[in-house]
C-alpha cells in the first residue's frame, strides 16, 4: 500500500481534548468551532487522501496553489475542503489549531503574523512540554519543505489568520499526547482571553 498514511495521533486526543477545550473557552468566553476530521473518507481507509485521491491540505486556495492528481485540479475543488474554507470564512476565527503528525515531532508549526502567532504557538509548545515532560515540544517556523495549497499558506500566510499545525511524534501514544494536548488547550484558550477576541477554531 503506497498510500501516504493517515494522521491520527491528534483525533486520538479528542475525547478528552474536545470537553477540555469546551471548558476552557466558556470560562473565557470564547466561541470555539470543531472539526473532529476533515477527511471521513481517508479515516475510514487509513489514508491521508479522500476517495479522489487527493491531499486535502493541498487544495485550499492559497496564492502557492498548484494543480496535481494528489492536489487537485482546481483550488476546493474537494467538497471537503471547500466547506472547510467556508466555515473559515464565515466563522472569522482569531486562531486556527490543526492537527497532525510527522516522524519528526513534536512540535508546533505556524503561520501567519509573527504578532500573535509566535506568542501562540510559544504558549503551545510550552504548556505540552509542561503536561508531558518525556517530550520536548518545540516551535518550528517552517516544515523545511514546500507546502502548496496548504490550510497553513492560505489561512495564515494569505489571509493572515495565525494558524497552529501541532505536529505530534508518528506513533505517540495517544495518553502521552493527551497529557500534552488538555493543557495546551487550556493555555491557549487562557492567552485568546487576554484580551478577550472573537473566537478559536480546532480542525
Amino acid at each position: 500500500d503506497d498510500k501516504p498514511a493517515l494522521e491520527p495521533e491528534g483525533y486520538q486526543t479528542l475525547p478528552d481534548v474536545v470537553p477540555a477545550l469546551r471548558s476552557a473557552a466558556a470560562s473565557a468566553g470564547l466561541r470555539v468551532r470543531l472539526v473532529p476530521t476533515m477527511n471521513p473518507d481517508g479515516m475510514a481507509t487509513k489514508s491521508r487522501e479522500n476517495t479522489n485521491g487527493v491531499d486535502l491540505n493541498r487544495n485550499f486556495p492559497a496564492s502557492n496553489f498548484s494543480a496535481s492528481g494528489s492536489r487537485g485540479k482546481t483550488p476546493l475543488d474537494q467538497p471537503e475542503a471547500e466547506a472547510v474554507a467556508r466555515d473559515i470564512r464565515r466563522f472569522g476565527p482569531d486562531l486556527l489549531i490543526v492537527l497532525h503528525s510527522t516522524a519528526s515531532g513534536p512540535f508546533v508549526n505556524l503561520d501567519g503574523p509573527d504578532t500573535p502567532t509566535i506568542d501562540f504557538a510559544a504558549t503551545f509548545a510550552a504548556a505540552a512540554t509542561a503536561g508531558d515532560p518525556r517530550h520536548t515540544w518545540t516551535v518550528k517556523p517552517s516544515m523545511g519543505y514546500e507546502t502548496p495549497g496548504s490550510l497553513g499558506s492560505w489561512a495564515g500566510i494569505d489571509l493572515g489568520i495565525p494558524t497552529l499545525t501541532i505536529e505530534y511524534r508518528r506513533g505517540h501514544d495517544p495518553k502521552a499526547a493527551t497529557r500534552a494536548t488538555v493543557p495546551a488547550m487550556r493555555a491557549i484558550a487562557a492567552h485568546l482571553a487576554r484580551p478577550a477576541r472573537r473566537g478559536a477554531s480546532v480542525r
